[in-house]
């Protein structure tokens, strides 16, 4: 495959995803929990009415994929709304979870994860589909870049322009002369320098990315991105899988969790795969991740 066929990949299913459902099915889908609706006016305490719609509203916006972010909206909604409904019906709320399913021997780009929630006798099973690492990735490309990550050798807390300055007089990737399998990242703490996976990359790529700076930061620049959304989603991840815990399903925390760390695995994959390309167009790969990376 080639590269700009990777990138381009990214921005056509965005572009499909983000204008795949029309009103008409949003409705449709909305009606749908009509009677779940119904039933926790029924069950709830009026001053909930409000937080109920909430959550429901949040339920019913479709898409033909959702990213891990409005996962975690959705799976957090859904478990309110279990509690809110009390001990007595709490238990009617199912959540299952089928594994990644990867889609690639079928010539896309995709690969999808399923979770189904249902409520008895009042919501048929609703899926929610995630994981496609080409989606994640155009997501991970639209947060600020930050130095959370700590994989520059300077202070954690800086302006975008400060690290864009710091990368400039600081950042380079220097290469044995007698080991090309031996090489360094100049401007990256000692204890990260294998976790930026420089070394998965062929001697070409290595090459390139030492001659060419901006090609470099573009890499660089896009796993840290890619740190800060996997972490900020980890982070509210947690409290989901608390609430599972606390509901008696620790089996389907630890099954969400090993789920959400596989998406995170294939994405990293899939942006080391756009960077470690044979005749690799740098030029090209640098344009594309600067406008992947601008905001919406």
């Amino acid at each position: 495959m080639s590269n700009i066929n990777i990138i381009d990949g990214i921005k056509s299913f965005f572009s499909s995803t983000a204008n795949s459902k029309n009103k008409a099915e949003q409705s449709a889908t909305a009606n749908k929990f009509d009677k779940l609706s119904i039933s926790m006016e029924k069950w709830c305490d009026p001053s909930d009415k409000d937080e109920i719609e909430q959550h429901l509203q949040t339920l019913s916006h479709q898409q033909s994929i959702d990213n891990t972010d409005t996962v975690y909206a959705k799976l957090s909604a859904f478990i309110r709304l279990a509690t809110l409904a009390g001990e007595t019906h709490r238990h009617d709320f199912k959540i299952q979870l089928s594994p990644y399913l990867d889609m690639s021997s079928l010539d896309s780009y995709n690969g999808f994860s399923q979770i189904t929630i249902s409520v008895k006798d009042l919501l048929n099973k609703e899926s929610i589909w995630f994981g496609d690492p080409m989606y994640e990735l155009f997501c991970a490309m639209k947060v600020p870049l930050t130095n959370s990550s700590e994989y520059l050798a300077t202070k954690n807390s800086m302006s975008e322009e400060e690290i864009h300055s710091f990368m400039q007089q600081e950042l380079a990737l220097v290469i044995d002369n007698n080991d090309p399998q031996s090489f360094r990242l100049q401007g990256i703490e000692d204890k990260n320098q294998e976790r930026l996976d420089i070394a998965k990359f062929s001697l070409e790529v290595r090459q390139k990315l030492m001659e060419n700076k901006q090609f470099l930061h573009s890499f660089i620049m896009a796993k840290m991105k890619c740190f800060d959304y996997f972490s900020a989603t980890a982070s509210s991840l947690s409290s989901i899988f608390s609430e599972l815990a606390c509901h008696n399903s620790l089996e389907m925390a630890q099954n969400l969790k090993d789920e959400f760390d596989k998406v995170r695995e294939n994405t990293e994959q899939t942006l080391l795969n756009l960077f470690n390309q044979k005749n690799i167009d740098t030029e090209n790969i640098i344009e594309h991740c600067n406008t992947l990376m601008k905001e919406i």
